[in-house]
């Protein structure tokens, strides 16, 4: 009779902590699931750290990239200034070499059409006439040829200034791509930071859920060896 007590007594006990082991082994295969989820989540957060720390590389590469394009067009762009001067410069002089030589041309002309009229009736010495239309026409002859130069000058400036012009343009161009590059790049390292953010949040939760279940595990531990 008294067994029977005993083995009434001891079965539910049993059965107690029977249930309390397979809670415990349990409770252990869950906290080896989350370590094995941490630990590819470490791999995540370092894979989503190198891609962050090469697209801030890939950012400040783009920006000094951008700086040096920017120093290229100014200058370009300075030197476009200058052949402009230079030109508007060449332009007014040839205007007015242009005007002094149209002075001398109708000079020449007046002074060509008097000299008869000298020769005949002024008295005037027709060597000394002679010499002063020579003298027009070298000095008109000089200044065309001058003209000429400066007109030569000028074309050479237009061709620096065509080429110049299209310098800019291109490095212009090559300046746009990189702003698109760039902004894609702080695109993507928008995107990264929001990943690793999200991984190290899913990081912390986890840990703090198996530090919760190592503290029920170590109380269920000592429950079962009590109970054993």
């Amino acid at each position: 009779m008294i067994r029977i007590g005993v083995a009434l007594l001891v079965t539910p006990v049993l059965a107690f902590a029977q249930g309390e082991t397979e809670k415990l082994d349990a409770l252990r295969a869950r906290i080896e699931g989350l370590r094995a989820k941490i630990a590819e989540a470490e791999e995540s957060r370092m894979e989503a750290r190198d891609q962050l720390r090469d697209s801030e590389r890939a950012i400040s590469e783009a920006s000094r990239a951008l700086r040096a394009l920017a120093d290229k067009r100014a200058t370009a762009q300075r030197d476009l200034d200058t052949l402009l001067r230079r030109g508007q410069g060449l332009e007014t002089e040839i205007a007015s070499r242009r005007e002094s030589l149209g002075r001398l041309l109708t000079l020449r002309y007046l002074n060509g059409e008097q000299s008869a009229l000298k020769l005949l009736f002024s008295g005037e010495e027709p060597g000394r006439i002679a010499r002063e239309l020579h003298y027009y026409g070298y000095v008109s002859r000089a200044q065309a040829e001058f003209i000429g130069e400066l007109r030569s000058s000028l074309a050479r400036l237009r061709e620096l200034e065509i080429g110049t012009r299209e310098r800019n343009a291109e490095i212009a161009a090559i300046e746009s791509a990189r702003r698109t590059e760039r902004a894609a790049l702080i695109k993507q390292q928008a995107e990264h930071r929001k990943v690793l953010a999200s991984v190290s949040s899913q990081l912390r939760a986890q840990r703090r859920e198996v530090q919760h279940l190592e503290r029920d595990e170590s109380r269920l531990s000592r429950l079962v060896e009590e109970l054993g």
